[in-house]
């Protein structure tokens, strides 16, 4: 097997980008297109990540593990042509280009978070609050969070009506004008 990524690459799609659509579908809804989408996405990044082979790597003629490009359990120099790949396997770039390509990666994983994030979290607080708000109204009467809520409101309509009555007192306190 091809192995083009390296641990930390895998572990980033494994335990963070995976579990991250995960909880996105179902925050979307499991059933939605784009929750199937973020399912889809799922399985692929815990595929490649359990595989350690990443096909766009190979399109993109790059590789983020530390030995190169190379067949799990053959003998030869991971800096040889595999058989398979269509481009020649690179020799192991220089730290400048490790980092480069490091930073490069990060920067767009990040970046598609932010897209993803920003346009996803109007929907998703409206959705959370709506669900919040369902499942509140399905609680019994005397369920202590909503007698806590009920208090809650209570003390505000309270103090509500006595900042009124303090504006009416102490608009009433206010001497009259006297016209000469």
């Amino acid at each position: 097997m091809i192995r083009n990524m390296g641990s930390v690459d895998r572990g980033v799609r494994a335990f963070v980008v995976a579990p991250i659509a995960i909880v996105l579908a179902f925050i979307v809804g499991a059933g939605t297109v784009a929750g199937v989408i973020l399912f889809v996405v799922a399985g692929i990044m815990l595929a490649t990540s359990a595989m350690g082979f990443c096909p766009n790597y190979v399109w993109l003629g790059i590789t983020t593990n530390s030995r190169g490009v190379h067949r799990v359990g053959h003998s030869h120099s991971p800096r040889s042509r595999i058989e398979g790949l269509s481009a020649p396997v690179r020799p192991r770039a220089k730290g400048g280009d490790r980092k480069m390509r490091r930073l490069v990666i990060s920067a767009a994983a990040i970046g598609g978070v932010v897209v993803v994030a920003r346009v996803l979290a109007p929907k998703l607080h409206a959705r959370m609050l709506a669900a919040c708000q369902g499942m509140f109204e399905h609680m019994p009467e005397d369920f202590p969070p909503k007698r806590m809520m009920g208090g809650i409101e209570e003390v505000r309509a309270n103090t509500t009506r006595l900042l009124e009555l303090l504006e009416e007192r102490k608009e009433e306190a206010k001497p009259e004008a006297v016209f000469a």
